[in-house]
């Protein structure tokens, strides 16, 4: 069976980073709850935006119940590769994948201090918002409240403000993940 890694953390913690990072250094499969609501949006000839990425998402929470989307997410699960979620949000969703791949699932939360998050997400240009408000606001919106609680049913914490790199951290994970599954790791 593949190993699922699914990443948690608060807004600019680094999860696509970090996911970006397995899936062109580790070959996972790359996948991410708002690109599947912007599939859904794109089909129904919807505007994409925050805004409607929100309603969608608590649309289908709503209609789906709390394993539907991310039963959604995993249509295509082929055993014989290796996933990475990027952006675990929810206790549901991670019961989910504890019950649905076992030790084969691992749960990764990257811990960093919120002013840290809000420069990366100020830094971070293009054609989005990325003001302080839209920062605070995203922080604090419904969809991340249970974020937090997510750091306590992790398999391993990683700070993202230290002086090792991410990626050295990650990848010394993925080898003792794929090697030693059943143990625990703190970084």
């Amino acid at each position: 069976m593949g190993m699922v890694v699914g990443l948690s953390g608060g807004i600019a913690s680094g999860k696509t980073t970090t996911a970006r990072f397995l899936e062109k250094e580790h070959k996972f499969v790359y996948l991410r709850y708002s690109l599947l609501m912007k599939q859904l949006l794109e089909e129904q000839a919807q505007p994409v935006n925050d805004a409607t990425l929100l309603a969608i998402g608590q649309k289908l929470e709503e209609e789906l119940g709390g394993h539907g989307v991310s039963n959604l997410l995993m249509r295509d699960y082929d055993s014989s590769k290796n996933y990475v979620i990027d952006g675990l949000r929810h206790i549901s969703d991670y019961e989910y994948f504890r019950a649905r791949f076992e030790d084969e699932f691992f749960l990764l939360y990257l811990d960093i201090p919120e002013q840290v998050r809000m420069e990366r997400f100020m830094n971070r240009g293009g054609e989005r918002d990325v003001s302080k408000k839209t920062f605070l606001e995203r922080s604090r919106h419904i969809m991340e409240h249970e974020v937090p609680l997510l750091r306590h049913k992790a398999s391993v914490v990683v700070s993202n403000d230290t002086s090792f790199s991410l990626e050295t951290q990650i990848s010394s994970l993925i080898l003792n993940w794929l090697t030693k599954p059943d143990e625990k790791i703190l970084c």
